[in-house]
């Protein structure tokens, strides 16, 4: 089953300071795909992946 979530920064830098953390599970499962990060539009275009 695959799960959408919004990824915070704090989860990201949490991550990268303990990858053995909760927040280091989280983005093992986004890398293997098993959690699919959504972005919003304001992001994409912040991103230069959407036409403003």
């Amino acid at each position: 089953m695959k799960y959408y979530a919004v990824i915070d920064t704090t989860v990201l830098v949490s991550a990268m300071l303990k990858w053995t953390s909760l927040p280091g599970s989280i983005m093992e499962f986004a890398f293997s795909g098993a959690i699919i990060p959504v972005l919003n539009e304001r992001m994409d275009i912040l991103l230069g992946k959407s036409e403003a």
